[in-house]
Formats: C-alpha cells, structure tokens, sequence
C-alpha cells in the first residue's frame, strides 16, 4: 500500500486537491456517505469524477451512517472491512476525502485512527497551503507533509 493521506474539504477548492493528487500521483478515495449532497455542486461526486478522471473512486463502505455531523465517539462505519479490502485494491497513494471541517472530529479521523490501529496503516492531514510539502511524486519522501494532528493519536 502506498501513502495514505486524509482531508475534509470546506472552504477549499477542488481544483486544489486534483493538484495534489497529480503531484502525489495518488487516488482520492471518497469516503462521504453521499457524494450527491455535497453544499457546493463543485464538490458533489460527478463534479469530482469528471474533474479527477480516474484519480477519482468512491467508497462508501468507509462511510459514516450519521454523515460527518455525528458526535464524536459515536461513529458508524457502514462496513469498515469492505473498505478495507477495496483500499487494497488500490495501488500507490491514496487521499481519503470527507467533508468534515476538523480533522480531530471528524469521521476520517476515526476511520485512520482504526486503519492505524488494526492494520498499522499511517496517515497524514493534509496541510493544503503548503504547496512545497507537495513534491511530485517523482521525489524520493513526502516526509515535508504537516503531520498535525494524526488521527491515530487520540
């Protein structure tokens, strides 16, 4: 498995994430529970696909029944095991997308933090205004990517 990143997108652009997913020649793995309801049409699901291409894939196993809404500590993933197995599907980095806000309280946090504590899977906030931490992903290491709060640090 590859680098795995995870970012909300509120008040961000898209055209932001298609490049980095470009320079990190990742995947980016939607993991909203509806990627049609999404506030701003940018956002929603087919404006991602077209806009992404292939670099774009859904799964809604590692949704959240409650959307990104739910209280903390309350999570639940509609089938984290399937969304397991189709991250391995997936070859080379991979960003996990949700539309929360707050890394610390949102659903992707918990979905990282169970990857990081099952499967010992890292992951990485994305730290969208620092395009230096973004090195094409012919460099050797991202190791310049803002940690900040890891999801598997409780």
């Amino acid at each position: 498995m590859g680098e795995l990143y995870h970012c909300g997108y509120p008040g961000r652009a898209p055209e932001d994430l298609r490049r980095i997913a470009e320079r990190l020649d990742a995947t980016v793995v939607d993991i909203r529970y509806s990627a049609l309801m999404a506030a701003e049409p940018r956002w929603r699901g087919s404006a991602l696909r077209e806009l992404l291409g292939d670099r774009y894939v859904r799964c809604i196993a590692l949704a959240d029944h409650d959307g990104c809404g739910a209280a903390a500590g309350a999570r639940s993933i509609i089938d984290y095991h399937l969304g397991v197995e189709f991250l391995r599907q997936i070859a080379g980095p991979m960003i996990l997308l949700c539309g929360c806000r707050d890394s610390r309280h949102g659903h992707r946090a918990a979905v990282a933090r169970r990857l990081w504590l099952e499967h010992r899977w890292d992951s990485r906030e994305l730290d969208w205004d620092d395009e230096s931490a973004f090195p094409p992903h012919s460099e050797a290491s991202y190791t310049r990517l803002c940690r900040g709060e890891l999801a598997h640090r409780a």
